[in-house]
C-alpha cells in the first residue's frame, strides 16, 4: 500500500557549470546587519571606513616588500623540505649508530641540531609564503576597490 502513495525518484542532477553554494543561518543575519550599518552610515563615515580599508591593506602591502615571488618561495619551500627530508634521515641514522656504538652522543646532537635548523627553515620560508600571498591579495583588493570607485 505504501509503495503506491510514495514513490522515490532520484534527485534532480545539477546543470552543467553549476555548484553548491552552503549559507548558514549566522552568515545571514550578519551580512544584514553589516549591509543596514552601511545603509544608514553618512557619506563622510563611509569614506573614512574606505579610507581605513585602503590603510590596513597597504599596510600588508608594505609588509611584504621585499620579499621574493610565490613561485620562488614555492622552489625555496620544496629544496628546504628535501634538504629537511636528508637531515631527518641523517639523524636517524647517527641515532641507530649511537645505539650500535658506532658513534658519539656529540654526533647525535649535531645531526639533531642540524635536522632541527631545516625544519625551521622550512616554517620561516612557509610564514613568508603567507606574508607574500596575503600581501598579493590586498593588492588585488586595492586594484578592485579602486577600480570600483573610478
Amino acid at each position: 500500500m505504501l509503495g503506491k502513495i510514495f514513490k522515490p525518484k532520484a534527485p534532480a542532477s545539477l546543470p552543467d557549470g553549476a555548484g553548491l553554494r552552503f549559507v548558514f543561518g549566522s552568515d545571514i543575519a550578519r551580512s544584514q546587519q553589516r549591509q543596514a550599518e552601511i545603509a544608514g552610515m553618512p557619506l563622510a563615515d563611509a569614506l573614512q571606513r574606505v579610507k581605513r580599508e585602503l590603510s590596513a591593506l597597504r599596510a600588508k602591502v608594505d609588509a611584504a616588500t621585499g620579499l621574493p615571488s610565490v613561485a620562488t618561495l614555492h622552489a625555496s619551500i620544496e629544496a628546504a623540505r628535501k634538504d629537511g627530508e636528508q637531515a631527518g634521515q641523517k639523524w636517524t641514522l647517527m641515532q641507530r649508530k649511537f645505539h650500535g656504538g658506532a658513534c658519539e652522543y656529540p654526533d647525535v646532537l649535531a645531526a639533531a641540531q642540524e635536522s632541527h635548523t631545516a625544519g625551521q627553515r622550512v616554517q620561516d620560508l612557509s610564514a613568508s609564503l603567507q606574508k607574500r600571498q596575503s600581501a598579493d591579495a590586498a593588492q588585488d583588493e586595492i586594484s578592485r576597490i579602486l577600480a570600483e570607485l573610478a
